[in-house]
């Protein structure tokens, strides 16, 4: 369930700027201002949506930071000291690659962790079709999200970042094309 929660305090005015929160399932999701008005309801919903975008957006970057800094340990052979800025760089032009896709960063983490596809599958309770379907379609499953993260603590919200970022390339890569055969 979604919902907007007013949580200003009892001296906030009826007609003005209050604070609010945006929760899904009674988790709060993010806050945010608004200016309350007698017919304010879709600049409401409005303001929500844009909180929630940008509370995306700050996720995405975190991610995309901490993955970077990760990378660059990881080429420093797993050293912790701060890596230098040439292995920053390496690790940046890595990053510029095309992303890839949510069963290609699955897959890894499974082979990572010394598991075929099918002991992964035996150990989440399914088939191993349901996991080679991913493979073949490159779309992750709310309900295959959360058994991911249930056995393997994969956060469910980084595939779906994942496969975001694979599908905004694809459609980039298939807009270039369609303009370059344009100017053909």
């Amino acid at each position: 369930m979604i919902s907007i929660v007013n949580i200003s305090d009892e001296s906030a005015p009826l007609v003005g700027d209050n604070q609010y929160e945006l929760r899904i399932n009674n988790r709060v999701m993010t806050t945010f201002q608004h200016e309350r008005s007698v017919d304010g309801l879709p600049r409401c919903l409005r303001d929500a949506a844009d909180a929630m975008d940008a509370k995306r957006v700050k996720d995405a970057q975190r991610f995309n930071e901490d993955a970077l800094l990760q990378l660059a340990t990881i080429l420093s052979d797993g050293v912790d000291d701060n890596p230098s800025q040439a292995q920053i760089k390496k690790a940046k032009r890595k990053a510029d690659r095309p992303p890839a896709s949510p069963s290609e960063v699955l897959f890894k983490f499974f082979a990572d962790q010394g598991l075929t596809i099918e002991r992964a599958a035996e150990r989440m309770g399914v088939s191993a079709m349901v996991l080679y379907r991913l493979k073949s379609s490159n779309s992750v499953s709310v309900k295959l999200a959360v058994m991911l993260e249930e056995h393997f603590n994969i956060k469910a919200s980084q595939l779906f970042y994942i496969e975001e970022q694979y599908k905004r390339h694809k459609l980039q890569r298939a807009l270039e094309r369609a303009k370059q055969r344009e100017e053909l």
